[in-house]
Protein backbone atom coordinates (compact mmCIF):
# COMPACT_ATOMS: atom_id res chain seq x y z
CA UNK A 1 0.00 0.00 0.00
CA UNK A 2 1.51 3.31 -0.97
CA UNK A 3 1.68 6.22 1.16
CA UNK A 4 -0.39 9.15 0.80
CA UNK A 5 2.55 11.98 1.80
CA UNK A 6 1.97 13.78 -1.60
CA UNK A 7 -1.98 13.67 -1.30
CA UNK A 8 -2.33 15.08 2.37
CA UNK A 9 0.72 17.49 3.00
CA UNK A 10 0.79 18.77 -0.17
CA UNK A 11 3.15 21.81 -0.57
CA UNK A 12 0.93 24.36 -3.09
CA UNK A 13 -3.02 24.60 -1.47
CA UNK A 14 -4.73 24.99 -5.06
CA UNK A 15 -7.83 27.41 -5.77
CA UNK A 16 -10.44 26.16 -7.14
CA UNK A 17 -13.07 28.80 -8.23
CA UNK A 18 -14.85 27.86 -11.30
CA UNK A 19 -17.49 25.73 -12.32
CA UNK A 20 -15.34 22.39 -13.22
CA UNK A 21 -14.81 21.87 -17.04
CA UNK A 22 -13.44 18.22 -17.74
CA UNK A 23 -12.65 17.39 -21.06
CA UNK A 24 -13.84 13.72 -22.66
CA UNK A 25 -12.37 11.14 -20.90
CA UNK A 26 -12.64 7.32 -20.71
CA UNK A 27 -14.09 5.38 -17.98
CA UNK A 28 -13.96 1.91 -18.11
CA UNK A 29 -14.54 2.01 -21.44
CA UNK A 30 -17.60 4.71 -21.22
CA UNK A 31 -16.94 7.33 -23.71
CA UNK A 32 -18.40 10.60 -21.34
CA UNK A 33 -18.49 13.94 -22.76
CA UNK A 34 -19.91 16.78 -20.07
CA UNK A 35 -22.63 18.99 -19.73
CA UNK A 36 -21.84 22.10 -20.87
CA UNK A 37 -23.07 25.41 -20.47
CA UNK A 38 -24.22 27.74 -22.76
CA UNK A 39 -26.22 25.92 -25.37
CA UNK A 40 -26.54 29.16 -27.56
CA UNK A 41 -25.00 32.52 -26.88
CA UNK A 42 -26.69 34.02 -23.63
CA UNK A 43 -27.55 37.96 -23.68
CA UNK A 44 -27.17 39.34 -19.72
CA UNK A 45 -27.94 42.49 -19.38
CA UNK A 46 -26.49 43.96 -22.73
CA UNK A 47 -23.90 41.66 -21.90
CA UNK A 48 -22.81 37.90 -23.55
CA UNK A 49 -22.24 35.16 -21.23
CA UNK A 50 -20.12 33.04 -22.69
CA UNK A 51 -19.51 30.53 -19.65
CA UNK A 52 -21.41 30.08 -16.12
CA UNK A 53 -18.67 31.54 -14.35
CA UNK A 54 -19.70 34.53 -16.01
CA UNK A 55 -23.36 33.86 -15.82
CA UNK A 56 -23.07 33.80 -12.05
CA UNK A 57 -20.72 36.53 -12.03
CA UNK A 58 -23.70 38.89 -13.47
CA UNK A 59 -26.63 37.24 -11.93
CA UNK A 60 -25.72 36.21 -8.03
CA UNK A 61 -25.85 39.42 -5.76
CA UNK A 62 -25.31 39.38 -1.81
CA UNK A 63 -28.41 38.84 -0.14
CA UNK A 64 -29.65 41.59 2.36
CA UNK A 65 -29.69 39.12 4.77
CA UNK A 66 -26.08 38.34 4.80
CA UNK A 67 -23.53 40.02 6.24
CA UNK A 68 -21.06 40.82 3.40
CA UNK A 69 -18.46 42.21 5.99
CA UNK A 70 -17.65 38.86 7.04
CA UNK A 71 -19.19 36.50 4.59
CA UNK A 72 -16.01 34.56 2.60
CA UNK A 73 -15.72 30.71 1.29
CA UNK A 74 -16.53 28.96 -1.85
CA UNK A 75 -19.83 28.02 -2.86
CA UNK A 76 -20.19 24.48 -4.32
CA UNK A 77 -23.29 23.63 -5.96
CA UNK A 78 -23.94 20.11 -8.36
CA UNK A 79 -26.82 19.53 -10.23
CA UNK A 80 -28.23 16.86 -12.59
CA UNK A 81 -28.26 18.11 -16.79
CA UNK A 82 -30.86 16.47 -18.38
CA UNK A 83 -30.60 14.82 -22.06
CA UNK A 84 -32.23 18.24 -22.66
CA UNK A 85 -30.66 20.64 -21.08
CA UNK A 86 -32.72 20.99 -17.76
CA UNK A 87 -30.93 21.46 -14.52
CA UNK A 88 -32.79 19.22 -11.30
CA UNK A 89 -31.36 17.64 -8.22
CA UNK A 90 -29.25 20.71 -7.19
CA UNK A 91 -27.65 19.76 -4.06
CA UNK A 92 -25.15 22.25 -2.00
CA UNK A 93 -21.29 20.48 -1.13
CA UNK A 94 -20.46 23.30 0.47
CA UNK A 95 -21.87 26.26 1.81
CA UNK A 96 -21.03 29.66 2.33
CA UNK A 97 -24.36 30.37 4.04
CA UNK A 98 -28.06 29.56 3.78
CA UNK A 99 -28.75 32.88 1.90
CA UNK A 100 -25.81 32.00 -0.80
CA UNK A 101 -27.52 28.41 -1.17
CA UNK A 102 -30.57 29.69 -2.45
CA UNK A 103 -29.33 32.62 -4.25
CA UNK A 104 -27.06 30.68 -6.44
CA UNK A 105 -29.54 27.73 -6.57
CA UNK A 106 -31.88 30.33 -7.92
CA UNK A 107 -29.41 31.70 -10.16
CA UNK A 108 -28.82 28.43 -11.75
CA UNK A 109 -32.60 27.54 -12.18
CA UNK A 110 -32.19 30.39 -14.78
CA UNK A 111 -30.17 28.51 -17.11
CA UNK A 112 -32.03 25.22 -17.18
CA UNK A 113 -32.81 24.39 -20.86
CA UNK A 114 -29.52 26.50 -22.12
CA UNK A 115 -27.12 23.74 -21.28
CA UNK A 116 -25.77 21.36 -23.93
CA UNK A 117 -26.62 18.02 -22.24
CA UNK A 118 -23.69 15.63 -21.60
CA UNK A 119 -22.81 12.70 -23.80
CA UNK A 120 -22.65 9.24 -22.88
CA UNK A 121 -21.45 6.43 -25.41
CA UNK A 122 -22.59 9.03 -28.41
CA UNK A 123 -26.11 9.77 -26.88
CA UNK A 124 -27.26 12.76 -24.97
CA UNK A 125 -27.81 11.79 -21.61
CA UNK A 126 -28.82 12.77 -18.17
CA UNK A 127 -25.13 13.31 -16.08
CA UNK A 128 -24.00 15.61 -12.84
CA UNK A 129 -22.35 18.83 -12.95
CA UNK A 130 -21.12 20.81 -10.38
CA UNK A 131 -19.94 24.49 -10.37
CA UNK A 132 -18.21 26.86 -7.45
CA UNK A 133 -18.15 30.55 -6.52
CA UNK A 134 -16.13 32.64 -4.13
CA UNK A 135 -17.42 34.94 -2.12
CA UNK A 136 -15.00 37.53 -0.58
CA UNK A 137 -15.45 40.51 2.02
CA UNK A 138 -13.04 42.54 0.35
CA UNK A 139 -10.11 41.86 -2.57
CA UNK A 140 -7.92 41.64 -0.67
CA UNK A 141 -8.73 39.21 1.39
CA UNK A 142 -6.48 35.92 1.43
CA UNK A 143 -8.38 32.85 1.33
CA UNK A 144 -5.99 30.23 0.69
CA UNK A 145 -3.44 31.78 3.67
CA UNK A 146 -6.59 32.09 6.08
CA UNK A 147 -7.43 28.06 4.99
CA UNK A 148 -3.73 27.21 5.46
CA UNK A 149 -4.12 28.80 9.01
CA UNK A 150 -6.79 27.13 10.14
CA UNK A 151 -5.92 23.61 8.88
CA UNK A 152 -2.60 24.45 10.83
CA UNK A 153 -4.74 24.90 14.26
CA UNK A 154 -6.53 21.83 13.92
CA UNK A 155 -3.22 19.73 12.66
CA UNK A 156 -1.93 21.19 16.25
CA UNK A 157 -4.98 20.13 18.09
CA UNK A 158 -5.77 17.08 16.39
CA UNK A 159 -1.72 15.43 16.32
CA UNK A 160 -0.07 17.73 18.97
CA UNK A 161 -3.06 18.11 21.39
CA UNK A 162 -4.89 14.41 20.72
CA UNK A 163 -7.76 17.07 20.63
CA UNK A 164 -10.31 16.03 17.53
CA UNK A 165 -13.47 17.29 18.66
CA UNK A 166 -11.39 21.32 18.95
CA UNK A 167 -9.54 20.29 15.80
CA UNK A 168 -13.10 19.70 13.36
CA UNK A 169 -14.00 23.20 13.99
CA UNK A 170 -10.95 24.37 12.35
CA UNK A 171 -10.99 22.11 9.33
CA UNK A 172 -14.58 22.81 9.12
CA UNK A 173 -13.44 26.58 8.35
CA UNK A 174 -10.77 25.59 6.05
CA UNK A 175 -13.10 23.37 3.76
CA UNK A 176 -15.38 26.28 3.74
CA UNK A 177 -12.74 28.51 2.38
CA UNK A 178 -10.99 25.58 0.25
CA UNK A 179 -13.41 22.79 -0.92
CA UNK A 180 -11.39 21.45 -3.18
CA UNK A 181 -8.21 21.16 -1.06
CA UNK A 182 -7.37 17.67 -0.81
CA UNK A 183 -4.73 17.65 1.86
CA UNK A 184 -7.63 19.80 4.30
CA UNK A 185 -10.43 17.10 3.46
CA UNK A 186 -7.58 14.31 3.95
CA UNK A 187 -7.16 15.49 7.80
CA UNK A 188 -10.91 16.65 8.01
CA UNK A 189 -11.92 13.13 6.96
CA UNK A 190 -9.72 10.96 9.37
CA UNK A 191 -10.56 13.94 12.12
CA UNK A 192 -14.47 12.66 11.52
CA UNK A 193 -13.35 9.12 12.12
CA UNK A 194 -11.77 9.60 14.84
CA UNK A 195 -15.20 11.02 16.22
CA UNK A 196 -16.95 8.17 15.11
CA UNK A 197 -18.71 10.11 12.50
CA UNK A 198 -18.81 7.50 9.68
CA UNK A 199 -21.21 9.02 7.38
CA UNK A 200 -19.12 12.15 6.95
CA UNK A 201 -15.94 10.36 6.62
CA UNK A 202 -17.09 8.47 3.80
CA UNK A 203 -18.71 12.01 2.56
CA UNK A 204 -15.11 13.41 2.65
CA UNK A 205 -13.65 9.90 1.21
CA UNK A 206 -15.97 10.22 -1.84
CA UNK A 207 -14.65 14.02 -2.66
CA UNK A 208 -11.18 13.08 -2.40
CA UNK A 209 -12.16 10.40 -4.68
CA UNK A 210 -13.69 12.17 -6.60
CA UNK A 211 -11.05 15.24 -6.97
CA UNK A 212 -7.78 12.42 -7.10
CA UNK A 213 -9.69 9.30 -9.53
CA UNK A 214 -6.66 7.67 -9.54
CA UNK A 215 -6.86 6.91 -6.14
CA UNK A 216 -10.32 4.83 -6.85
CA UNK A 217 -7.71 1.75 -8.22
CA UNK A 218 -5.35 2.40 -5.76
CA UNK A 219 -7.47 1.70 -2.77
CA UNK A 220 -10.27 -0.47 -4.58
CA UNK A 221 -9.40 -3.65 -2.34
CA UNK A 222 -8.73 -1.58 0.71
CA UNK A 223 -11.95 -2.21 3.62
CA UNK A 224 -12.89 1.02 4.81
CA UNK A 225 -10.98 0.70 8.34
CA UNK A 226 -7.74 -0.14 6.63
CA UNK A 227 -8.08 2.65 4.46
CA UNK A 228 -8.49 4.99 7.49
CA UNK A 229 -5.83 2.49 9.18
CA UNK A 230 -3.35 4.12 5.88
CA UNK A 231 -4.21 7.31 6.51
CA UNK A 232 -4.17 8.58 9.80
CA UNK A 233 -0.14 6.61 10.13
CA UNK A 234 1.10 8.85 6.64
CA UNK A 235 -0.59 12.11 8.03
CA UNK A 236 0.49 11.46 11.68
CA UNK A 237 4.26 10.11 10.87
CA UNK A 238 4.68 13.69 8.07
CA UNK A 239 2.80 15.89 10.27
CA UNK A 240 4.98 14.90 13.56
CA UNK A 241 8.54 15.32 11.88
CA UNK A 242 8.02 18.61 11.28
CA UNK A 243 7.96 18.98 15.38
Amino acid sequence: MKKLTLLVLSAAVSIMVSGQVYPPFLLEETQITPPSFPHHEVLVHGQTASSIDEYLSIHVQYPPESNIRYLAGTEVVQFQVSATGELTSFKVINSVSPEIDLEVIRVLETTSGNWTPGVLNGKPSALSQEVSMVFKPHTSYDLAGKARDYQDRGNKLMFLQDDPERALKYYNKAVKLLPYEESILCVRCLCRYELGDDEGAREDLERILALNPEMKERYVTASPADFFTYLKYDVEQDYLSKY
